[in-house]
């Protein structure tokens, strides 16, 4: 990039591309491109070098709905972090605090709020946890909580 120190392409849903018959990713193969070679080639086949870019991509598993695995070939050139769910403990503490927020912004100044936000957060983690229990991706693929829905749900809880 020009007139900066560098660029950072960040790819949402890697994965989600179909693969050809060959089980081939055109995005796939040009990244792959891109990282091997320090460049590519135009459609007048001359080589473009690219210099100081940096790739970022986020993905779900491949075992979700409409997404496919990479290739082992692209996988060996790249650095891979796994982020995986909070454990119970770390969402009851997240959504205990996402609830006092919304709780000191609804209620008027000088009261006194009689709700436990640590007590309503165990009981909306446990609920969520049931549900995820219940409803498995294993039943339905589309059958997918993430702790996006507590989020969700807490935000919705105060637009009333």
């Amino acid at each position: 990039p020009r007139d900066t120190e560098r660029l950072i392409l960040y790819f949402k849903d890697l994965n989600l591309p179909k693969p050809d018959q060959y089980e081939t990713c055109m995005l796939i193969a040009f990244l792959q491109q891109l990282l091997t070679f320090n460049g590519f080639y135009d459609k007048n086949l001359e080589f473009l070098g690219l210099k100081r870019v940096q790739i970022v991509a986020s993905m779900t598993p491949a075992t979700t709905v409409g997404r496919h695995p990479l290739s082992r070939r692209f996988i060996t050139n790249v650095r891979i972090c796994v982020v995986d769910y909070p454990e119970r403990s770390e969402l009851t503490n997240i959504y205990a605090e996402l609830f006092g927020q919304a709780l000191m912004e609804s209620r008027p100044r000088n009261t006194e709020c009689p709700l436990d936000k640590e007590q309503i957060s165990s009981v909306m983690v446990d609920i969520y946890e049931n549900i995820r229990k219940s409803f498995t991706v294993d039943d339905y693929r589309h059958y997918l909580f993430t702790p996006r829905d507590l989020t969700k749900w807490v935000k919705n809880l105060f637009r009333y």
